[in-house]
């Protein structure tokens, strides 16, 4: 199994914004939908993954870098990949290319959670697959890191989030 996949999709009127251009959500959605069907080909999908590992899959980080724009009725081609794992994570990477130009350009980390406990996984703990390493290149998009301590000078507003 390879590392990578590609996918042909369509842009349709529903997913475009006024400005007849495919806003970043959308841009979310195609990398969501590229990225199932490669697990679901290489068998990390999530009920793959609850009946072999008992675990599941969460996005912990995501930058999307748009270079050009997609319009309706065009169509692209999503291609990503997956990088040699670390200890807890699993980075993957998207390009997004409307014949030869690039749309745009993403960098996603994944770790895996256990299914009773919401725990982190190590990834040795998981049946993840030997999967064949033919593209590793990276985008280049690197992920800034978060100050782990915070104090009374940080605090900028409180605002109540309620369910709706």
């Amino acid at each position: 199994m390879l590392n990578c996949y590609t996918e042909k999709l369509i842009i349709n009127d529903a997913e475009i914004d006024y400005n007849y251009k495919l806003p970043v959500t959308e841009i979310i959605k195609k990398l969501q939908i590229v990225t199932f069907n490669h697990s679901n080909q290489i068998g990390l999908d999530h009920n793959a993954m609850q009946t072999k590992s008992n675990a599941f899959w969460v996005v912990t980080k995501m930058k999307v870098i748009i270079n050009n724009e997609a319009y309706s009725s065009d169509v692209v081609r999503v291609k990503t990949w997956t990088h040699p794992l670390t200890a807890i994570r699993a980075n993957r990477d998207f390009v997004i290319k409307k014949k030869n130009r690039v749309i745009a350009k993403a960098a996603a980390e994944w770790c895996c959670l256990d299914c009773d406990t919401r725990k982190i996984r190590k990834l040795d703990s998981i049946a993840y697959p030997n999967l064949e390493m033919v593209e590793t290149k990276n985008n280049n998009i690197t992920f800034s890191n978060l100050m782990q301590e915070y104090s009374s000078k940080h605090f900028i507003y409180t605002r109540d989030i309620r369910a709706t």
